[in-house]
């Protein structure tokens, strides 16, 4: 019997050739559709006259070899200009006049993040940074501890979350199959504990932070689990 660790696969020229065009072709296919739904989204600033109010900007992550360079795809080649040279369009209503004006500054993906804050009159600061601190590793993140920064006091909350909206916690249990429509609760203290302690497990499972708990009212000391934050301090 052949040893399959030693047997190589061996592709004739004209069947590689075939897959780089169907590759390519697909490219293509994507692009133009790209192309298509960016020119969706124009219509509709046209139709809805967006222009006046909205900012829109259109860029994206990197590039793609092709087979030029005789490299494919992304990242490990070093970085060519069709890697690192790509798109960054923005329109804003308050600077109509710089419309079709070409910069060549440097710019980076990290530049996105503090310049979306600033359009949202939000300007990232240092100040951000200094009261940042580590948080234990999530379940996810394969023991990297992450950064937390804290949730700005004066920050506007949607409906629901704002404490104007606050009108507390409660629990509150359907039968599904008689009151699809969840209009009649019903009184079942042994159920409602049950789906609680559920609901605890499930979060200290996925390492949700102490705050979380809180937010739905959920007390891990009754319950006898622990919050993330308190497995990290045992």
């Amino acid at each position: 019997m052949a040893d399959f660790a030693t047997v190589a696969i061996i592709r004739r020229p004209d069947d590689v050739a075939a897959e780089m065009r169907e590759i390519r072709s697909n490219y293509s296919a994507l692009v133009s559709s790209c192309d298509d739904q960016l020119g969706r989204l124009l219509d509709l600033f046209d139709q809805l006259d967006l222009w006046k109010d909205t900012c829109l900007v259109v860029t994206t992550d990197h590039g793609f070899l092709l087979a030029e360079r005789e490299w494919w795809g992304k990242n490990r080649m070093p970085y060519f200009t069709e890697i690192s040279r790509i798109p960054l369009t923005i329109w804003h209503p308050d600077h109509a006049e710089s419309a079709g004006r070409r910069s060549s500054a440097l710019t980076q993906p990290p530049d996105l993040l503090p310049t979306i804050l600033e359009l949202h009159g939000a300007p990232f600061t240092l100040e951000v940074l200094r009261v940042m601190d580590l948080a234990g590793p999530f379940d996810f993140t394969k023991d990297v501890q992450t950064l937390r920064i804290a949730a700005r006091p004066d920050g506007v909350r949607p409906p629901g979350l704002h404490e104007a909206f606050d009108r507390g916690t409660r629990t509150e249990v359907f039968d599904l199959r008689t009151d699809p429509g969840q209009e009649r609760p019903i009184d079942a203290p042994e159920i409602a504990a049950r789906l609680l302690q559920a609901a605890i497990g499930h979060l200290a499972a996925h390492d949700a932070p102490r705050e979380f708990y809180g937010h739905y009212g959920l007390d891990t000391k009754t319950s006898g689990r622990k919050s993330h934050e308190q497995s990290l301090e045992a």
